[in-house]
């Protein structure tokens, strides 16, 4: 097994913070079992090691509020930049300016988490930071559910297409089937009556390719979708919006990072 596409994956920016994120729920899933079993000496060596995996993941983000800032602009652009107008685009804007303030906020506290400082108004700030990316979450979960809604109507209205072409078709006797993304065969059919050879034609095969890209799109929609939810549970706890335990933040952690990366990786290696 070749490991290029691994090294890939963890050379780009994203693909690592991602592994860093999968190795930080780790520690901390760790770290709940160690307290619930009482083993002080392994709890604190878990507690130690998650700290540095997230510490590492803040050097990644530090000047990400500069794109958000970018993004947020270009949101309210619209239809010029191709995203969505109007309302979700001014909601696009907002998800991108609570991101911003997230990591901008966020930065002011990264003295107090390298233990080079000890504030009275660190803790206040971070929590503030945990809230801006609660909201900005709750804002990329209703963006992602109007594009699923759309790319269902489009399924929809694909699937009816191909209903009526195959009828009209199968009437007029002409037809060609595909079996595969550029391929074609004739398909014969024969009884007593000699039936001519059906073929459906070019629309018919760009229908169905169109078909199939969008149950590709609905598919990576339902996953940013899950992963989203398993996101909010990180910040949710610290505002207080959702009452879980540790271990349920580090495994939804760890399954929001598997999602992404999984992402990542097919964008990394081409596939």
């Amino acid at each position: 097994m070749s490991l290029v596409p691994f090294t890939k994956f963890v050379n780009d920016a994203a693909g690592l913070e991602k592994t860093l994120r999968g190795l930080q729920g780790m520690t901390q899933l760790a770290a709940s079992f160690f307290a619930g079993y009482e083993m002080i000496e392994y709890l604190a060596m878990s507690e130690v090691i998650r700290k540095h995996f997230a510490l590492g993941r803040r050097y990644f983000r530090f000047f990400k509020f500069i794109d958000c800032v970018v993004a947020s602009a270009d949101a309210l652009q619209g239809d010029e930049n191709g995203g969505p107008e109007g309302v979700l685009g001014a909601l696009n804007a907002v998800r991108w300016q609570f991101l911003g303030l997230y990591i901008l906020t966020e930065a002011f506290t990264i003295l107090d988490a390298m233990g080079l400082r000890r504030s009275s108004w660190a803790p206040f700030i971070f929590v503030e930071s945990m809230r801006f990316w609660f909201y900005s979450i709750c804002c990329t979960i209703v963006l992602l559910s109007v594009d699923l809604y759309n790319i269902r109507r489009q399924i929809v209205t694909l699937q009816q297409r191909l209903a009526v072409h195959q009828a009209s078709a199968a009437n007029s006797g002409t037809c060609v089937q595909a079996t595969g993304p550029t391929k074609t065969k004739e398909l014969t059919i024969t009884d007593k009556k000699d039936s001519p050879v059906l073929k459906y034609d070019e629309v018919f095969l760009k229908t169905k390719e169109g078909l199939r890209t969008a149950k590709q799109q609905q598919q990576l929609l339902l996953q940013r979708i899950v992963g989203s939810f398993c996101d909010l549970l990180t910040p949710g706890p610290v505002i207080g919006a959702i009452d879980v335990g540790p271990a349920v933040v580090a495994s939804t952690s760890i399954l929001s990072s598997v999602l992404a990366g999984r992402e990542i990786w097919k964008k990394v290696n081409g596939r």
